[in-house]
């Protein structure tokens, strides 16, 4: 017995050995700090100015530093029935603020868009995910920016369908920054081609798709230098909402292009829409101008019993606006129909490129009379077929031009209402 015991104690001492030193080998145990590390929502805002979205995006800039480890995960949602895209917008400028502002490493910071739900307004959440915590929704796959070699649906926007440029108070808007990242791609893949699916708005005049494929064209050829051939419009019926609704693709050279809607004979309007705004903030822009007046030209050849209607509204003196003289003189009378007696007689042929002539320092109704001047001449329009209109003036330091299609037998835009979309008075 006592022999037996001797020859196992060597082997017992050997084992305990080995324990000892597989527990000195094995990886640390996560701590419970890790082990329940979840996702946290820092913030969530709806609509801000560009200044109070990037004071809230500093503040997320902060939380970022303090964890290292963490990513990023922006998390848009528009309002259901209201439209797509909306929510992209702040998405876009929060990813490009971050990570080119305030200096997070773009593979930190994700953007992922919730879809819609219930609400008036479009959502973002600003999310914290620390390392080896579960995002709050499911990420994208594949990383669009990143791949070498894209093809598809590259990006969606909501888009203003009157303006040739969304103006912001500082630093880019979401449709500049779309624009840029796909211009960006068509040029690393020059056997790609880009197509624009365009919604057109609710109650947007006839051919709206059209004006919209033709800005965007005209931007990413003049801006980014892409080919013209490489560049095509398609009609996407209508949108959900108010604002017209973008999808930009990228696919391969010969592949099937995207799918469009059935493009029908549009009806003839019976009231007045709007076809374009210009709100000036000194010189009008050239590719703005050329833009809007071809867009007009259009709609005028496509309604061939339609008149183009020109609303000026010129900018508030400083002292009237100190005053706050909310009636201030508007200039002119509003007309109530269109009659033979504002026929004019066409100006010399000679001065049909009206729109090189000096522009600097003009009126908000000079730059309608010289809109006149250009559509009677370089597009052949008929003088009694485009009317200008004064309407009230506009606090703060712009004026604003408003393109209207008036079609035959119908009211005239009232001179003196405030513009649906008219936030300077408010």
């Amino acid at each position: 017995m006592s022999g037996r015991v001797r020859a196992t104690l060597p082997l017992k001492i050997l084992l305990a050995a080995a324990a000892l030193g597989a527990f000195a080998l094995a990886p640390p145990a996560r701590t419970q700090e890790a082990q329940t590390a979840e996702a946290r929502k820092v913030d969530e805002y709806g609509p801000l100015r560009h200044c109070d979205m990037t004071a809230r995006l500093d503040n997320f800039a902060v939380e970022l530093q303090n964890d290292p480890g963490a990513k990023a995960v922006l998390v848009g949602y528009d309002p259901k029935g209201k439209g797509r895209g909306r929510a992209g917008w702040n998405l876009k400028v929060g990813r490009y603020y971050l990570a080119n502002v305030r200096g997070i490493e773009a593979s930190r910071v994700a953007v992922v868009n919730g879809g819609s739900r219930e609400g008036d307004e479009v959502t973002t959440e600003l999310w914290l995910v620390p390392e080896g915590a579960e995002p709050p929704l499911k990420l994208p796959a594949e990383d669009k920016y990143a791949a070498k070699e894209f093809s598809g649906k590259f990006d969606t926007y909501a888009t203003d369908a009157l303006i040739y440029r969304v103006q912001i108070e500082m630093g880019y808007s979401g449709d500049d920054i779309s624009r840029e990242e796909f211009a960006r791609k068509l040029k690393q893949q020059p056997g790609s081609r880009g197509y624009f699916v365009v919604r057109a708005p609710k109650g947007s005049a006839p051919g709206t798709w059209r004006r919209v494929g033709l800005r965007e064209e005209q931007i990413i050829r003049k801006d980014y230098e892409v080919e013209a051939r490489r560049l095509n419009s398609i009609n996407g019926g209508t949108a959900e909402g108010d604002y017209a609704e973008v999808d930009l693709w990228i696919l391969p050279k010969g592949a099937r292009p995207p799918e469009g809607a059935k493009e029908e004979q549009a009806a003839e309007p019976r009231e007045a829409v709007r076809l374009s705004r210009l709100d000036s903030y000194g010189s009008p822009d050239e590719d703005s101008e050329a833009w809007m007046l071809k867009s007009i030209a259009r709609a005028l050849r496509d309604n061939p019993r339609a008149i183009a209607c020109f609303v000026t509204r010129e900018p508030m003196e400083y002292e009237e606006y100190v005053l706050g003289d909310e009636e201030a003189p508007s200039g002119g009378e509003a007309v109530e129909t269109p009659a033979a007696e504002v026929a004019e007689v066409a100006e010399d042929p000679e001065n049909s490129e009206a729109s090189e002539e000096e522009s600097e320092g003009e009126s908000i109704k000079d730059t309608a009379e010289r809109w006149k001047k250009v559509l009677t001449t370089k597009y052949g329009v008929y003088p009694w077929r485009v009317v200008v209109l004064e309407g009230k003036r506009m606090q703060w330091s712009a004026g604003r031009l408003t393109a209207w299609l008036v079609p035959e037998k119908a009211r005239w835009p009232d001179p003196q209402a405030r513009d649906a979309d008219d936030v300077d008075e408010q």
